[in-house]
């Protein structure tokens, strides 16, 4: 995993790209008012961190090119689309994160992990490219998926330790 210090790109637009169509889901992201942590009931990054402090990038990245000619050699008859299919390989990239987001913190026990930027109108291309790190969009070889974490706001630690 990449931990790197960086400066978040807020943009209020970020929340509706969860509303853009994609293909299957002419609705946008089906965990729109769903899932844990997804809009649009997050709140802004600067009402979740102190941005005064630094604030951490963390990147995990997982080897994309692999899996996909691991695919194509178990199943000679898929296409590209379907060895590559986020179903097949997000949830074990999504594991190799939160094992080195879990570790990170470990070491950081201060810090408050913001598990999707974009949900708090962070515009995570523009944060990592300000950090050096380029995404792939739509992921090839490497596929990155990236958390922010920092020192929260006084008003969230309030939050977080009301009953």
């Amino acid at each position: 995993m990449i931990a790197t210090t960086c400066t978040p790109v807020l943009e209020k637009c970020t929340v509706l790209w969860c509303r853009k169509p994609w293909p299957g889901h002419p609705r946008g992201c089906p965990n729109w008012r769903h899932a844990e942590g997804c809009p649009p009931g997050i709140l802004p990054l600067p009402r979740i961190l102190d941005l005064s402090q630094p604030v951490w990038l963390l990147v995990n990245e997982y080897d994309l090119g692999d899996w996909a000619a691991r695919m194509r050699a178990r199943h000679p008859e898929w296409s590209d689309a379907q060895c590559r299919n986020p179903r097949h390989w997000q949830g074990t990239a999504r594991a190799q994160l939160w094992r080195a987001v879990e570790a990170w913190q470990a070491e950081h026990p201060d810090q408050l992990v913001v598990p999707c930027p974009e949900a708090s109108r962070v515009d995570v291309t523009a944060t990592c490219a300000g950090a050096g790190i380029v995404l792939e969009w739509p992921a090839r070889i490497i596929a990155r998926q990236v958390v922010l974490a920092g020192t929260p706001t006084e008003a969230m630690r309030e939050r977080l330790a009301a009953p």
